[in-house]
């Protein structure tokens, strides 16, 4: 099987990102992943009942996503973090609306800007090659079965983290970054923050 271009890209854009970039694993940084995963494990699933259907709550910002990106991302995060009848999914707490505000932050290394927009473009070529057409026209089950797939490779191991850390990020942080939206993560998990509120 040939060695894509992509993968050779990706393979050299990871050996060149700073040693301190989120690629790179510290104990810290692997440990502060590592609860957060802990904690939304443990997550109880009827705190906050959540009946209507998910809408994408953020309006695509052209400068920071194309809408091939914008709507990559939205069956990613769907699919990581999925609506449930008694819980929020992705979509309920405006992960999309997080990732892309994360993406605007001035003080972000260009190169993880470019990463995780690579990561959504990579996706679809890999979805291309196995099933003949975008990852957003696959269904549930050929969404699931691309995500494991390109977890082989380490781009896409990589990635992934990236995108469920940010979906995390939103679940729980200040709805003033963009995530959380009408505080629903943090209604499901019966959490009241603290003051003062950024």
């Amino acid at each position: 099987m040939r060695k894509s271009r992509r993968k050779n890209i990706s393979e050299s854009e990871l050996n060149t990102l700073p040693k301190d970039s989120f690629l790179r694993v510290s104990r810290r940084r692997f440990l502060w992943q590592s609860s957060i995963v802990s904690i939304a494990a443990t997550l109880p699933l009827n705190a906050c009942l959540v009946d209507d259907t998910p809408k994408v709550l953020a309006i695509r910002n052209p400068e920071l996503l194309n809408q091939e990106e914008w709507d990559t991302l939205i069956a990613v995060q769907e699919i990581l973090f999925p609506h449930e009848k008694n819980a929020p999914g992705a979509v309920d707490i405006n992960a999309t609306g997080y990732f892309q505000w994360v993406l605007a932050d001035p003080l972000l290394d260009p190169a993880e800007i470019k990463y995780k927009r690579n990561g959504l473009s990579w996706l679809n070529e890999d979805s291309i090659e196995q099933y003949g057409k975008k990852y957003p026209l696959l269904n549930k089950e050929e969404k699931e079965l691309l995500l494991r797939h390109v977890t082989e490779h380490s781009w896409g191991r990589s990635w992934i983290s990236v995108v469920l850390l940010h979906i995390f990020e939103a679940l729980l942080s200040d709805p003033i970054y963009s995530g959380n939206c009408d505080e629903k993560g943090w209604k499901w998990l019966n959490y009241s923050p603290g003051n003062p509120r950024p």
